[in-house]
């Protein structure tokens, strides 16, 4: 057969026949005088070999590996079967992913089936929600904080709906987001579908500069939302008139429209003057902190008034040098767990509540499967030794003043 002929039965172009061969998935193919490529049965065996294997998941160095391996002769032959139990296990996981998948779409499909006739959308709480032994913060006016939550910074709002949603599914029942980040309608979205109650989820939400002397921002962020109070409710950024946003927070709380209040980003200078000023004592502070950058002189003045810290940039803004430090190393052989897993169970001990955010589900799942283990005085001791006072992020003066100055573009309904 021609590699024409070869493409035409088999649906695959002559360029990815080509690399097959140069890159050994496919043995050096019979060429005629002329430098025309010849197709046995021989090769073609190998091509259809390629396509399956190739079709079912199998990198393209899996598949080469496996070829070098056969082409060695029978003394490979545990190898070979090593080689593809290796690729038929990372199969299952995809298959399961789909047919995952393929419920959800059926749910869905079901559900709008039914409002189609009805007119009326509805969705059920799940059937079945993981048995998490949750841990929580106790906060100073008694209310009470999961200590991990999912966070959805700079998550577009389909992603961020799909990510709350799953998330509480599977047992998270602390959510963050922001004026800032333009996705609350969907965040208001994912916890609707979740079909987890509403006193059951501790949702966090921040009021952007712009809005601080937005007698109605409060209302409307909980239009955004779709509820009628938040858990928790920070004003952003120390920049604009933030004495009056955090008066607008302290009008909330009273009201009962936040159960909790908050301060993001108020460190060094602006917890100093707010000090002065605040009639309601916040419940948290938001900040970058990590075994990099622990706080330690912000929690002076945190432990004074029992303000709890809750974590971003948890993992040091996935920084390799801080996830790879050896002690996390050792930690994750010993606790069967990853090094980002070890950290964010450190966050929880240092007593902060962490919110890592992410898009994929199964990072979502991971990062909550932390509770199982705690670390020892003597391991977090050695984890304390990494604190190096370095930050991510460096705010500056200038910013503050664009912060001021910036509207966010919200999701229109």
């Amino acid at each position: 057969m021609t590699i024409k002929e070869v493409c035409e039965k088999y649906e695959i172009t002559a360029d990815t026949l080509r690399y097959y061969e140069r890159v050994g998935i496919i043995p050096p193919v019979t060429r005629t005088k002329g430098g025309i490529r010849c197709y046995t049965d021989a090769d073609i065996g190998w091509v259809e070999n390629a396509i399956c294997m190739r079709s079912a998941g199998l990198s393209v160095e899996m598949l080469a590996e496996y070829v070098r391996l056969f082409r060695e002769g029978d003394s490979t032959i545990p190898a070979r079967r090593d080689l593809l139990m290796e690729a038929r296990k990372e199969i299952i996981v995809r298959l399961k992913k789909y047919q995952e998948t393929m419920e959800r779409l059926d749910y869905k499909i079901s559900r709008y089936n039914e409002a189609i006739q009805t007119g009326v959308l509805k969705w059920d709480a799940p059937k079945e929600r993981r048995d998490i032994q949750m841990e929580f913060i106790t906060l100073n006016n008694g209310q009470r904080c999961p200590v991990i939550g999912i966070g959805t910074f700079m998550l577009k709002p389909a992603e961020a709906e799909n990510s709350v949603r799953e998330a509480l599914k599977m047992g998270y029942s602390c959510i963050d987001t922001a004026a800032a980040y333009c996705n609350e309608r969907a965040v208001g979205r994912g916890m609707r579908e979740s079909g987890i109650a509403r006193e059951d989820i501790f949702l966090s939400t921040k009021l952007w500069p712009c809005d601080y002397e937005n007698e109605n921002a409060v209302n409307e962020t909980l239009e955004r939302l779709g509820t009628d109070y938040v858990d928790l409710l920070y004003i952003h950024q120390p920049a604009g008139n933030w004495l009056s946003g955090y008066k607008l927070l302290e009008k909330a709380y009273k009201d009962g429209k936040a159960k909790s209040i908050g301060i993001s980003n108020f460190e060094g200078q602006y917890i100093a003057e707010l000090e002065k000023k605040w009639e309601v004592v916040p419940q948290f502070i938001q900040v970058e902190a990590h075994p990099y950058f622990t706080q330690s002189e912000l929690r002076v003045t945190l432990d004074k008034y029992g303000i709890k810290l809750m974590s971003w940039y948890p993992l040091g803004h996935g920084d390799k040098s801080l996830i790879e430090e050896p002690v996390f190393t050792k930690l994750g052989e010993k606790y069967k767990k990853s090094s980002a897993q070890v950290i964010l169970r450190w966050h929880t001990q240092m007593g902060f509540a962490v919110i890592p955010g992410s898009k994929n589900v199964d990072h979502i799942r991971d990062n909550l499967n932390i509770l199982d283990f705690t670390l020892t005085d003597e391991e977090m001791a050695e984890i304390a030794k990494l604190d190096k006072g370095v930050r991510y992020y460096h705010r500056t003066e200038e910013q503050l003043k664009g912060f001021a100055a910036w509207h966010p573009e919200f999701e229109t309904e």
